[in-house]
Parts: structure tokens; sequence; C-alpha cells
């Protein structure tokens, strides 16, 4: 059940539903609220039972909860701020206490900074942080990205995986949009990743393309190289969507060739896709995707999904 509130300034959801914050995420049987133009600030929590998901089943049980919050807002011009807290339970012990940050900032309508930060309170150790800097360089024609990411898993204190070892990881990115025109754009990146001493290069080449001479279509191709550890890839990703009245159809095929450096031979993995989603009335849109993978372990992979979104 959802619940607008009035001059929209929020919503009330009741039922099972997907959460997510900056601290984390997770699906609740419960409530979600959310406040709006209280002057700068946006207010959002939830709370309700943690839905646990197993191979065939989905349930929600007396002790195991999940709750979160966040408090956000624009307090300066071209500034975004939130902060977010999440904790999860299990049989009533806390198995779970996150903290999480995100700010964005424009400077000057020319460069953009943004990080996001995800702090582990039980484990006392950084989870995942982004940091990262867009500048346009040339309005409207060369865009460049700077990123730098950095992860140390960590689990549910009640957990088997937290009597593991794990070893962090980090990589830096840089990447470059060229806007030839309305109808096309050319990008590439290079990231530089390091497993706690292997490292990886990958290199990754495309184009964007949205031709005026069939309207409503779009179409992305790039080609993708990796050297080093764990192994090596080349391979390609081409995908083309078109809006047709209320329809919008899309497919796609991808091909890769891999050496893992456990194997002596290249292996090869593609994956074909289609999908449509239509909108039968402005609350009602229904979505189905059909795919088919072929790898080394399986010949034939197919898949499919289909939802009726209703909205109220």
């Amino acid at each position: 059940m959802n619940y607008a509130l009035p001059q929209e300034r929020g919503e009330i959801r009741l039922g099972r539903q997907y959460v997510a914050v900056g601290a984390g995420a997770g699906t609740i049987d419960g409530i979600r609220a959310e406040v709006r133009n209280l002057g700068p600030v946006t207010f959002s929590a939830f709370a309700g039972y943690d839905v646990r998901f197993a191979q065939t089943t989905d349930r929600s049980q007396s002790g195991n909860y999940l709750f979160g919050a966040s408090v956000g807002g624009s307090f300066l011009k071209g500034n975004n701020l939130e902060l977010s807290y999440l904790s999860k339970y299990d049989d009533g012990d806390q198995i779970r206490e996150m903290v999480g940050l995100r700010a964005d900032q424009y400077l000057l309508g020319k460069a953009r900074g943004y990080l996001d930060w995800r702090f582990d309170l039980l484990h006392e150790s950084t989870s995942e942080f982004l940091a990262g800097a867009k500048v346009f360089a040339l309005p409207g024609l060369l865009t460049l990205t700077g990123e730098y990411f950095f992860s140390y898993p960590t689990f549910d204190a009640d957990t088997i995986y937290t009597a593991f070892a794990v070893t962090p990881y980090w990589e830096a990115l840089g990447r470059a949009d060229w806007i030839l025109s309305e109808e096309y754009t050319l990008y590439g990146s290079y990231t530089r990743g390091d497993y706690d001493g292997p490292t990886a290069d990958v290199v990754a080449l495309g184009v964007r393309a949205r031709p005026n001479r069939v309207a409503g279509l779009g179409v992305n191709a790039s080609l993708d190289y990796r050297s080093g550890y764990p192994g090596d890839l080349t391979g390609f990703r081409v995908s083309a969507d078109y809006a047709w009245k209320k329809a919008l159809l899309a497919a796609g095929v991808s091909y890769d060739v891999f050496q893992r450096d456990s194997m002596a031979n290249d292996f090869s993995a593609k994956k074909f896709w289609v999908a449509c989603s239509c909108d039968f009335r402005k609350d009602m849109t229904a979505k189905i995707r059909l795919e088919d993978t072929v790898t080394r372990q399986f010949e034939n992979e197919f898949q499919g999904r289909a939802s009726v979104e209703i909205r109220f």
C-alpha cells in the first residue's frame, strides 16, 4: 500500500518492499516513510521484518529485523549531501550495523566532484569508498572522468564467511567521452585494479548512437580487453533499443574469449537477450525479458522473467 502526503511532501509505503539507503539495502515486510520539502532537507526511514531469500523460498520471521534511515539535502548551490544508517538483526542479535555518506558538488558548471563512503561499525572498517571527478573540458563536446574505488568485503556477523580471511581491492579509472554530435558519442576508459598485490589492466572502447534517420532507435557497442590477474579476456557487446508508441523493445548480444590463470586453453562465453516493456495504462506497465547464455559449463542456460507493475 502506498499513501502520498499532501502537496508532494512525501509518501508512506506498507508491505513487502525493497529499501535502500547509502549505508545498505534489503527487502522488508514493513513500513517506509519519506518526508520532503522540509526546507532543503529530505528525511526517510524504514523498519520491518528482514526478508531472507533461499533457492526456492523467501520468508520473514520474528527476531529478524531491518532498520534504516537517511537525512540529506542541498545546502549550497550545486551541492547534495546524505547521511544514512542501517541495522540488521537475526534472532534478536545485531549482525550488521553500517553508516554511509554520499556527497556531490558542481563547480561553476564545468566540473563535478562526488564521494560515496560506507563504514561497517561492527567490523570497524571501511567497506566501500568511491571518490571521483568529472571535468567538462569542452562543454557539449568532451567530458573527462577520474575515479578511485576501494572495497574491503564485510559480512553479516552470524555467517560462516566472517571466519575466512579477505583481501582489500582498489582500482583507479580514467574515462573520456567525446560527443561527435547529437547522434554519436565515442568513449574510452582505462582501469588499473589491484588485488592486494596482483594487478589487472582493463581497456574499453565504445560508441553510442541515436540516429535521427530512425526516430526512437538507440545503439550501444563496445570492445573490452583485460590483462592480468586472475586472467585475460577479450570481448565485445552490442545492444539496441527502439521506442515504438507505448512500447520499448530491446535486444543485445555479448561475446567473450577468456583464459583464467588456472587454465591452459582459451574458452568463450556468449549471451543473447531480448526484452520488451509496454505501458497499457498510465498506472500499469508489463515487462518481459528472455536470455540465453552459452558457457563452458552450459551449452544453453535459458531463463526468462515477466512482471506487471501497478502504480497506485
